[in-house]
Formats: C-alpha cells, sequence, structure tokens
C-alpha cells in the first residue's frame, strides 16, 4: 500500500504443463478413425493377410476406446488416469500398427 493506492502484482502462468485432455481425446479418435479407414481401404495394398488385417481392424477399435476413456477420465480432474489410457493406447496401438507395418 502506497498512501492511498493499492497495488497488486497478480502473478500469471501463460501455460501449463498440463495437457488439455479433451484434445488428446479428440486428438487420439481422430487418428483412430483415420487409421481405422486406412485398415479398411489403404491397408490390402501392403498385405493380404487376414490376420495382420484382423490385428489392425484391432488396434483401431482399442485406440477409440482409449479415447474416449482418456476423455472421461479426464473429466473427474484428478489422478493419472488420462496420461496411463494414453500411455496405453501408444503401446497397445502403436505397437500392433508397427507390427502390421514394418517387415
Amino acid at each position: 500500500v502506497y498512501g492511498s493506492f493499492r497495488v497488486s502484482h497478480k502473478r500469471t502462468i501463460c501455460c501449463s504443463m498440463e495437457p488439455n485432455w479433451t484434445a488428446v481425446s479428440g486428438i487420439l479418435g481422430a487418428i483412430g478413425v483415420a487409421c481405422g479407414a486406412f485398415g479398411a481401404h489403404g491397408l490390402k495394398s501392403y498385405t493380404s493377410d487376414p490376420s495382420l488385417l484382423e490385428s489392425w481392424k484391432t488396434a483401431a477399435s482399442y485406440q477409440m476406446l482409449h479415447a474416449v476413456m482418456v476423455g472421461l477420465s479426464s473429466l473427474n480432474g484428478k489422478g493419472h488416469a488420462p496420461k496411463l489410457f494414453s500411455l496405453g493406447c501408444l503401446c497397445f496401438s502403436g505397437s500392433i500398427y508397427g507390427f502390421v507395418l514394418l517387415p
């Protein structure tokens, strides 16, 4: 306080280290849709093995499920669930995508 004037300094944080989990959920879902569409329409030019095509379909389905769970678990606002679902999506679906695409 200086005389009759009050001086206040508010500290603002412009960037948060915590991601926007709703956006992460949307991005994971969009990538899941794109991967599913690629698996249904474009993957046959890479492989004709039915088991690999089925594996790709499973990976895309589980990616969509993980995307929904990231969004739902972020509504709570606490805990590590969105991080763990995102990591699970990366590890599970990512490894299957790699298994199918890499020789």
